[in-house]
C-alpha cells in the first residue's frame, strides 16, 4: 500500500493497478475518439478525462483520512477535495497504472 499525504489527512491507494481497472480507465478516456485514414484523431475532451481519472481514483483508493476521519473512496468525498491534493493523489496513481499493466 501506498500513503499519500495531503493537506489534511493521507490517502490510501493500492499497490497495483488490475487489468481489469485499466481497461476501465482506457474505456473511459478514449470512448469517443475516432481517427481517419491521414492519421487526424478527434474526440479526446476535458468530460472523458475526467471521468477516466473519477474511474482511476475509485479504483486505486483504499481509503481517505480527512481531519481524523476515515471515508471510503466516493466521489462527493473526492469532488469536495482541494483540487491540489486530487492532483496529487492522481499523478501517483498514474506511476502505479503506468507499469502494472503492460497494454495490449
Amino acid at each position: 500500500m501506498k500513503i499519500v499525504k495531503i493537506s489534511n489527512g493521507e490517502v490510501t491507494l493500492k499497490d497495483f493497478c488490475s487489468r481489469k481497472l485499466r481497461k476501465e480507465i482506457n474505456q473511459s478516456m478514449f470512448a469517443n475518439i475516432s481517427g481517419d485514414t491521414e492519421g487526424k484523431i478527434q474526440g479526446l475532451n476535458m468530460v472523458d478525462i475526467d471521468k477516466a481519472n473519477d474511474v482511476a481514483l475509485l479504483g486505486m483508493i483504499e481509503k481517505i483520512v480527512i481531519d481524523g476521519k476515515e471515508h471510503l473512496p466516493d466521489l462527493k468525498v473526492l469532488d469536495e477535495m482541494n483540487s491540489k491534493d486530487v492532483d496529487l493523489i492522481l499523478d501517483e496513481i498514474n506511476k502505479v497504472t503506468k507499469t502494472s499493466v503492460p497494454n495490449e
